[in-house]
């Protein structure tokens, strides 16, 4: 294929039999992204409180609190049992997220192996707020999907090159219009 006279490697025209085969009648699959989820700084359930009560004032925990959201920045807020918590335990495996016409998906195992790949987790486009790409430095393919239930993860999808989450992000957006 090419796109601009320059070869491009379309990962989803590719798997695409493999893909279309986790979809269901009239699905069909738009964007393909292998991702990672690096914890860094997770707020999860209630807002902590700011007070501390250490010598000084001080925790380490604040420290190291501080230290994750420098180096890797907020990666995670949901309450218990919210949409992003379910996606980061699917996201730990470093999974295909597959964007198809009515669902966000993450598909566990090796794409063209004889082992397949399995749905991890998947959800309806109608639970995802939005897909946004949302680099960083040393973190281009940084991305951060919001869910409608408040809840929000930032994942991965390559550290030098940002064209899957950029796909990914843009095929969202232009689907949803969100």
């Amino acid at each position: 294929m090419t796109r601009d006279n320059r070869t491009v490697f379309n990962y989803l025209r590719i798997h695409y039999d493999e893909l279309l085969s986790h979809c269901s009648a009239g699905e069909e699959p738009l964007a393909l992204a292998m991702v990672a989820y690096a914890p860094g700084n997770e707020e999860i359930g209630e807002e902590p409180s700011g007070v501390t009560f250490d010598l000084n004032g001080l925790s380490v925990e604040n420290w190291e609190r501080g230290l994750d959201r420098l180096l890797v920045g907020d990666t995670l807020f949901a309450p218990e049992g919210g949409m992003a918590m379910k996606l980061r335990q699917a996201a730990l495996g470093q999974p295909e997220l597959l964007l198809t016409s009515h669902r966000l998906v993450a598909l566990e195992g090796f794409l063209a192996s004889e082992e397949g790949t399995v749905v991890a987790w998947s959800c309806p486009l109608e639970d995802v707020a939005t897909v946004r790409h949302n680099p960083r430095f040393l973190q281009a393919g940084r991305m951060l999907v919001i869910f409608e239930d408040g809840s929000a993860i930032r994942l991965m999808a390559g550290v030098v090159s940002a064209k899957r989450a950029r796909r990914l992000a843009e095929e969202f957006h232009r689907l949803t219009g969100r």
